[in-house]
């Protein structure tokens, strides 16, 4: 059964040892409180993206972007870099803050392959629900492989970075360093 979308990560489609073990700091000196751990899943119609972000501090979130593409990026967030195999080779940047606000944007890289267009009226279709508690916040996403233009078939192998902002900090770590929006610095979503 595919995960309900209400921000928690507990149902028993979440993989127990699949969370993501090593994120690097963005910048030296950039070192988060608290631990995080990614999760990533699929079904035939979906993919689904999960964090949870450990935090004492998590009373004291910041999440001041309240309006979808507004500077969800400037709070505490989550973020990913999907590049789906297309014709096209677009990135899709999807952030997440902990009141569930989302900013995206689809990334276009011109003929050149270096120079980049982003279209921040893109909308990706998507359901997103977050959680806070005393010491984390945690968040769920479910988006249809159709809204992203690309197939998950097993086997299928997608671009992907990823990363936790801490605003409180000032620190940020990502699963592949420098972040970047082009694929070349991506790693692999692999569909197994």
């Amino acid at each position: 059964l595919p995960p309900e979308i209400d921000g928690r990560l507990t149902e028993d489609a979440w993989p127990t040892d699949g969370p993501v073990p090593t994120l690097y700091p963005s910048w030296e000196g950039s070192e988060l409180e608290g631990e995080t751990a990614f999760f990533f899943g699929y079904d035939d119609e979906n993919l689904y993206l999960g964090a949870i972000c450990l935090d004492e501090a998590a009373s004291g979130l910041t999440s001041r972007a309240e309006e979808r593409d507004g500077p969800v990026y400037n709070d505490d967030c989550v973020g990913y870099f999907l590049q789906p195999p297309s014709e096209e080779g677009s990135v899709y940047q999807i952030y997440v803050n902990p009141s569930g606000v989302v900013f995206d944007q689809e990334i276009v890289f011109l003929e050149d392959g270096e120079t980049y267009q982003t279209d921040v009226d893109w909308d990706g279709e998507m359901e997103v629900a977050t959680h806070r508690d005393q010491s984390f916040w945690s968040a769920e996403i479910r988006i249809p492989h159709a809204a992203l233009g690309g197939d998950a078939d097993y086997g299928t192998v997608w671009g992907l970075n990823f990363r936790r902002k801490q605003a409180g900090t000032n620190s940020a770590v990502e699963w592949q360093v420098p972040i970047d929006y082009h694929p070349s610095t991506f790693g692999e979503l692999s569909f197994q």
